[in-house]
């Protein structure tokens, strides 16, 4: 049995004496952690210490220096750590063996599950650290920091740590190296920075979204009442607003899905993808590839994409007819509100991403998003999009099925060689990338789609996965 030659993807190795290298490792190791401390004091000194430094003006200068120093900082601490045996995707799948122990696992879940529930239910508590970020929004809006913008900055500061570590992990693969920067400056311009000087150039202050990537279903509020109105009333930016929310949902996510899968929006532009696949992706082998969490995957995310139809029906009913309560039934108290507590709030945010460590990085987009339950009907029926597999090479060491964060059973199609076509794939390629036979390639202009033809149904049981194919009156079944 041959095996495919090491990648010449590796860091090279300059200094050629021992003690050198040595020495610049212990070096990147002292110097980046401390970076990193230095610019957490600075940034605590600016926030609750409500520092204003001599120099620097209004503290811009500031609080780009903490943010500058986190991001060096991080970028020393992963060049230390980049080794072949450590980093190389190619090779072998990466875990993260911290968050295998259970009580790593629960107190990271913790922790984060109590940041997003004050943050969402008690947003003053974070009052004193808003001052972290005042200086750059007072540039950005021309108003001081509030919840929502320090929610932003320390958000896309998060998702710039991660896709560093993505850039040592994937070095030399141009597949995620793309999809990583792309979520990158989907993030940081279109969710953070263009929100923002929109908002302070816009006069009277806008009350709708400004992201323009966040259309329904996935944003609920967008035909709400409110929502309407507030773009309607803005001018012609609020039109435009409106028009792209209306078409993206009705043209653009049909017709990109069907021509590139789903993961044009969810593993390239997505704000929660962007999170997912960067700071969350030490967490991806914790989804359950198991058949009955799959089961729970189909009731509860098509269950969400349900709920938001009929209640968005209702409200759109009412707003159109002029009955603000249609049947005597108070849209917002028994719709609107129900959905932004349960499915906004506490599915998307506290549970989504507090339960990282213990379900997952893409427990939210697997089982609750509706927008990934609408393109994934397109993706499933109707998509040029799917995982080619070539099984005759497989030698079944699992590693696609423990690193998909979707929870898909890829061994199984490879052996049966069949396609992935799937709902919930999100073709972020990780699949491919940890394959150490190359059995695994993206695709979206198959000849099976041009031939119309049907990949074998996958059955379910509790004994496992298994695809089902009948030839010669016999069925193989691949566990």
């Amino acid at each position: 049995m041959t095996y495919p030659p090491p990648s010449p993807h590796l860091p090279p190795n300059i200094p050629r004496s021992a003690g050198v290298r040595r020495m610049l490792s212990h070096t990147q190791r002292a110097i980046g952690p401390v970076l990193m401390a230095i610019g957490v004091a600075v940034a605590l000194a600016r926030g609750p210490g409500a520092w204003q430094p001599a120099w620097g003006g209004d503290g811009l200068i500031c609080e780009i220096a903490w943010m500058a120093l986190l991001l060096l900082g991080n970028h020393l601490r992963l060049r230390q750590m980049a080794s072949p045996s450590r980093w190389l995707a190619q090779a072998r799948a990466v875990r993260e063996s911290r968050w295998e122990d259970p009580r790593w696992a629960w107190t990271g879940a913790f922790v984060l599950s109590a940041f997003f529930a004050s943050f969402y239910f008690a947003p003053e508590i974070w009052r004193p650290f808003w001052g972290m970020g005042e200086a750059l929004s007072l540039n950005l809006r021309g108003r001081p920091a509030d919840a929502w913008f320090f929610y932003g900055l320390i958000y896309t500061l998060v998702v710039l740590l991660g896709a560093m570590r993505m850039f040592r992990k994937h070095r030399g693969d141009a597949y995620q190296i793309g999809r990583t920067r792309s979520v990158v400056a989907f993030q940081l311009v279109f969710a953070f920075l263009a929100p923002a000087w929109l908002e302070g150039w816009m006069h009277p202050d806008p009350s709708f979204s400004l992201d323009i990537k966040y259309f329904w279903p996935l944003n609920h509020t967008f035909f709400e009442p409110w929502h309407l109105d507030a773009m309607r009333a803005s001018g012609a930016l609020g039109r435009v607003f409106l028009v792209a929310g209306v078409l993206m949902f009705l043209v653009v996510a049909p017709w990109a899905t069907w021509r590139w899968g789903k993961g044009w929006y969810c593993s390239w532009m997505c704000g929660c993808g962007g999170l997912a696949e960067t700071a969350g992706d030490a967490f991806r082998h914790k989804s359950d590839p198991r058949p009955r969490a799959w089961k729970w995957e189909r009731w509860a995310i098509y269950g969400v994409l349900v709920w938001i139809t009929l209640g968005t029906g209702v409200v759109l009913g009412g707003y159109f007819t002029g009955i603000p309560q249609p049947l005597g039934i108070d849209t917002y108290t028994w719709f609107s509100r129900p959905y932004a507590l349960v499915v906004a709030s506490l599915f998307s945010g506290v549970a989504g991403v507090g339960f990282y460590p213990l379900l997952g990085n893409r427990f939210w987009c697997r089982f609750g998003c509706p927008l990934a339950a609408y393109m994934g009907i397109f993706q499933r029926f109707a998509s040029r999009f799917r995982v080619a597999t070539d099984g005759g090479d497989c030698i079944a060491c699992g590693q696609c099925t423990v690193q998909c964060e979707m929870g898909i059973d890829v061994r199984a199609y490879a052996l049966a060689q069949q396609p992935v076509v799937r709902a919930g794939c999100v073709g972020c390629g990780i699949c491919t990338s940890v394959c150490p036979r190359g059995v695994l390639r993206l695709e979206t202009d198959s000849a099976a789609f041009q031939e119309g033809l049907e990949p074998w149904p996958l059955a379910i049981s509790p004994a496992g996965t298994a695809l089902e194919r009948f030839e010669n009156t016999r069925t193989e079944r691949f566990s």
